[in-house]
């Protein structure tokens, strides 16, 4: 049978293994080449957006988690491990957030800002329509047992997913 709690370390350490700070530093690098300015804390910058990333997932894998749980059997050990991993995801990616609003200015060179934001939109909606996929084959089938968790990720993550396009597209309709 499915388990839920594979799917958090199966995605969490995918997005890992998957060397996305040096290819964002590098496509970015190779797009600021056309430009006149080069932004100097490039490097730095990357590397907070990516764990900001990092952490803004684990807060979305945590709640899924939690509301998986909450849906099947009420507050037990697997929604206890939901609400650490929020809490710890939260705590990271609060630190980031704050070390990203004091350090950076994200007006003169938003180029990291606007690649971290259509990365997690993009990711936010594979996950999300891939949840609504699985739960809609569990219901349709004969013996529809464990939609909890599909239908978890998919409310999470669509949330997410409204949330990651009002940021990505905020600059724009402010204009």
């Amino acid at each position: 049978m499915f388990s839920y709690m594979s799917l958090f370390p199966l995605m969490y350490f995918l997005y890992i293994l998957i060397p996305l700070g040096p290819i964002v530093y590098l496509f970015i690098r190779w797009r600021s080449i056309k430009g006149e300015k080069v932004d100097p804390n490039l490097g730095i910058k990357v590397l907070v957006y990516y764990f900001k990333t990092l952490a803004y997932h684990l807060i979305l894998i945590g709640a899924s988690l939690l509301f998986a749980d909450l849906l099947k059997n009420g507050y037990t050990s697997n929604a206890k491990i939901g609400t650490a991993i929020i809490i710890a995801g939260g705590l990271v990616y609060v630190i980031h957030y704050l070390f990203i609003q004091k350090a950076f200015t994200e007006t003169e060179f938003p180029l990291t800002m606007r690649v971290y934001n259509a990365f997690n939109l993009i990711l936010v909606g594979l996950i999300g329509l891939s949840s609504g996929i699985i739960w809609i084959s569990i219901v349709l089938s004969k013996r529809p047992k464990g939609y909890e968790a599909p239908l978890a990720f998919l409310v999470v993550y669509l949330i997410a997913w409204i949330y990651q396009s009002w940021t990505f597209y905020k600059p724009v309709i402010k204009k």
